[in-house]
């Protein structure tokens, strides 16, 4: 069992080759399980007896119905419906816990804190004293049900349950589709416990070809998915329906912060631009930001790029106007080693 494969958090685009760690840590996922110290996410825990329902206000989904061991993926908008984080709710008897962006737990905490006026709600950021730890892979569902029961076969998203791998009042989330199979994710309530937890995993797991893998794989499995990222495809330039995030927005719950935006995009098909795939044809690199354009005409831009060992070929994720987002759309990308064909694709790539 490796322990070099981690490294500080590095999510450069990748561009063929990758580097030899990256490439390795990539077939451990599509091959067994690859398992990554995904502690930069950000995490809040709410309590009070308002919490859920000050929740349900200032998000897209309808969290209010959510029961103890249940969970849901939401987004919280600004007043013009855009993007101002992708958040992961998990319901406990007494708090909820929030995944945040990385690095965006502050700012998201603060805007939960701004419309907490008489509600019972207290918001704490515990990103540094608590950890995250993530498996995802073809292989993943059967390491979860080795480390927390049968229970875990049939568990479906955001639900989750509690786990005892590594330290006290840990628990274990079902994620979506990545990597060639099922993603999970353990909370660590102490962060102290994290070099253990990763220990019990990989012991665990090794029957079933775990390894300890670094960031660069996780940011290409993301990509080969279509999964967004926070300060890439996900800001406060986007609204969800450009981000291709409709699973996300209820459109029957009522208002929240944003809703009436999103709900006249929805209505009368005014969405711009859409989030695609692209195929790059060769193998000079291509940037985040790098422009793309149809007969001479900007129509949009690359927001993350990687190579995938899979397909063989350059791959990225950009934003390109609604008009010339169709699949089979061929487009010029234009990069520091000049212009270069790409052509759109539906997404994911892969799962």
């Amino acid at each position: 069992m490796r322990r070099g494969a981690m490294s500080a958090p590095s999510f450069l685009e990748g561009t063929m080759p990758l580097d030899p760690e990256t490439e390795r840590g990539y077939w451990v996922a599509r091959k067994g399980v690859a398992v990554m110290d995904l502690s930069q996410i950000g995490r809040l825990k709410m309590t009070g007896a308002d919490a859920l329902d000050l929740l349900h206000r200032l998000c897209t989904q309808d969290v209010k119905g959510l029961k103890v061991g249940e969970g849901a993926g939401a987004i919280i908008t600004n007043e013009k419906g855009r993007v101002l984080d992708v958040i992961n709710v998990y319901v406990f008897p007494d708090h909820l816990f929030l995944y945040t962006g990385a690095g965006n737990q502050a700012k998201t905490a603060a805007w939960l804190e701004k419309y907490t006026i008489t509600e019972d709600v207290q918001t704490t950021d515990v990103t540094g004293e608590t950890a995250l730890v993530s498996f995802s892979g073809v292989k993943a569902r059967q390491l979860a049900v080795a480390i927390a029961g049968p229970e875990l076969e049939h568990l479906g998203r955001y639900q989750h349950r509690p786990a005892d791998i590594g330290g006290p009042e840990a628990f274990i989330t079902v994620g979506g589709p990545f990597g060639g199979g099922t993603s999970f994710s353990v909370v660590l309530r102490q962060r102290k416990y994290v070099s253990k937890a990763l220990d019990y995993l990989l012991t665990k797991g090794e029957s079933l070809g775990a390894d300890l893998v670094g960031p660069r794989v996780h940011y290409v499995l993301r990509i080969e998915a279509g999964a967004t990222m926070f300060g890439r495809e996900i800001d406060e330039r986007f609204n969800p329906l450009e981000a291709g995030m409709g699973h996300h927005v209820s459109f029957t719950k009522g208002c929240y912060i944003g809703q009436e935006v999103i709900a006249r995009l929805d209505a009368y098909h005014k969405v711009q631009k859409h989030l695609v795939g692209l195929f790059l044809d060769d193998e000079r690199p291509a940037h985040r930001e790098d422009k793309l354009t149809r007969n001479g005409s900007g129509v949009g831009f690359i927001t993350s790029t990687t190579y995938s060992p899979t397909l063989k070929k350059n791959i990225a994720l950009g934003y390109v106007r609604t008009a010339d987002a169709a699949p089979g759309t061929k487009l010029i990308a234009k990069t520091e080693a000049g212009e270069r064909p790409v052509e759109i694709t539906p997404l994911p790539f892969l799962l």
